[in-house]
């Protein structure tokens, strides 16, 4: 997505360091958050908690749904934060983020169409889905095909959030 567009595009992996930063990020500094939803995503507390984040924002989502991703079912909902340790529930209440909240985010991407994604197709597959992602974003700035990254903007128009 980097390539195609005039803003920067950011990997939530670029920064797991500091939690504080990244759901201020997630708040404040982002338009768009592009889910990576995989088989544990749903059991990732710093997952959960930029998706929280980002409904309670208003933040544009676009759900990309990979073959091992299991769906957000009931049970999956009613069950969010069960597998988060004390300290992970503690750590994310200090920023904000609730199990209730975690559980309405959760409520709120079931209802997004998620756009799908085989890991194993061809590089003109995964380039069209690129392309169908950004047509979701709002308020993006679609690079020419021969511009260079350097003229870019800063904010991020695009936040990237997944697990493995």
């Amino acid at each position: 997505l980097g390539s195609k567009l005039a803003e920067v595009v950011f990997l939530d992996s670029d920064n797991l360091h500091n939690l504080d930063t990244l759901f201020h990020m997630v708040a404040h500094e982002t338009r768009n958050l592009v889910i990576l939803l995989t088989r544990d995503i749903l059991l990732r507390p710093w997952c959960a908690g930029e998706m929280a984040t980002a409904v309670r924002e208003g933040l544009s989502i676009v759900p990309v749904a990979c073959g091992d991703f299991l769906g957000f079912t009931d049970a999956a909902i009613d069950d969010a934060g069960s597998t988060f340790t004390g300290t992970e529930v503690t750590m994310l209440a200090t920023l904000g983020v609730t199990i209730p909240m975690i559980q309405r985010a959760f409520k709120h991407i079931r209802t997004l169409t998620a756009l799908p994604i085989n890991r194993s197709d061809p590089y003109v597959i995964h380039e069209q889905l690129a392309d169908a992602v950004l047509e979701k974003c709002q308020s993006v700035t679609r690079l020419p095909h021969s511009t260079t990254k350097a003229g870019r903007r800063q904010e991020n128009s695009v936040v990237i959030l997944g697990g493995r």
